[in-house]
């Protein structure tokens, strides 16, 4: 899942007046150590977030997720258990780019939350897939909706499939 990196932000540097004595030479030192802890921890953040970015762009499947009215993604990659409705997916912080969704069960896509489809609702069939683009501007997940139905195209009773429905 790519993720967009924030801006590096370092804090500000004290300013050092004139030094006309030693406990001001030991003050304006004092200022400057705190300075670079500051500095440190800033700096500490910063890589911590680009490490868990790069982390998470190199690993692209995420652990199944359960389907619900809303559901919640860490990588690009998600199987999606069940057949509940999903109407909103929750971006992740500083999430950008595509989600691609495998259904395991066949579930259904609706617009309402924050998913845009031409028709709604959509049924996904097991074992396939869509894939989601995040658009910021919009807060929307637009879906690729030429591999969604209306509605399941075979009919289950327990474990067996009855019929086609097409």
């Amino acid at each position: 899942m790519p993720y967009s990196s924030e801006d590096y932000q370092p804090p500000t540097l004290p300013e050092i007046r004139s030094i006309k004595s030693f406990e001001e030479v030991r003050e304006a030192v004092q200022q400057i150590m705190q300075y670079l802890q500051r500095l440190v921890a800033a700096d500490h953040a910063y890589f911590q977030h680009l490490k868990h970015n790069l982390d998470h762009a190199a690993v692209s499947e995420g652990p199944v997720i359960a389907s619900a009215a809303t559901i919640t993604p860490s990588h690009f990659i998600h199987r999606v258990s069940g057949t509940a409705t999903i109407t909103t997916i929750d971006r992740p912080a500083n999430y950008i780019g595509q989600l691609m969704l495998i259904s395991l069960d066949g579930f259904y896509l609706a617009s309402g939350g924050n998913i845009s489809l031409f028709q709604t609702p959509n049924f996904l069939n097991p074992t396939a897939n869509i894939m989601l683009t995040y658009v910021p501007s919009q807060d929307l997940w637009i879906a690729d909706t030429c591999r969604l139905h209306t509605a399941p195209t075979v009919i289950r009773i327990g474990n067996r499939d009855i019929g086609d429905t097409e």
